[in-house]
């Protein structure tokens, strides 16, 4: 019961109740392995102990003292990066800035960075048709190769060869 509390709490506060959070953080390089380490290991252990703890106000502190520190990084970031975009001269004029200022309104800090080092180096931005879905690709190559394979009459060996057997 008390793992619930903890955890509709936390949605509540939009605290960061699952590492999952602090791990992109940290993917978006906001974090230090340090720091890193240190909230991971805090959630961790409020999660693993919260049943036995009579302390929730504590724990609830924690993880928003967590989510308060992360935003943070995040708006700096997003201050950093709008300062990088306004001393290249990509403004609201620039035929790229709607669609970085969206990835960085998104979080999508590292793909803005790319963007914004494409439009200095007058690169084309990827358009969202080029998208390749690489998965997809490989499993109708293997529904095509198995379908293959079952038109030799069953016989795969026939068709790979001796040293492919099963």
């Amino acid at each position: 019961m008390k793992s619930w509390l903890l955890l509709e709490s936390s949605k509540t506060l939009n605290c960061p109740s699952y590492p999952a959070e602090i791990d992109e953080a940290m993917a978006l390089n906001l974090l230090r392995e340090a720091e890193y380490l240190n909230y991971r290991n805090a959630v961790e252990t409020i999660l693993r102990n919260f049943d036995s703890s009579l302390d929730l106000a504590s724990s609830l502190a924690t993880l928003t003292r967590i989510d308060t520190e992360i935003e943070g990084r995040k708006g700096a970031e997003r201050e950093r990066i709008l300062k990088r975009m306004a001393s290249q001269k990509i403004d609201s004029s620039h035929s790229y800035f709607s669609r970085i200022t969206a990835l960085v309104e998104n979080g999508e800090f590292l793909t803005a960075e790319d963007y914004i080092n494409r439009a200095i180096q007058k690169e084309e931005l990827p358009t969202a048709d080029g998208v390749v879905d690489h998965f997809q690709n490989f499993m109708t190559l293997l529904s095509a190769l198995n379908e293959f394979l079952q038109g030799a009459n069953g016989d795969r060996h026939r068709i790979l060869g001796k040293s492919f057997k099963t």
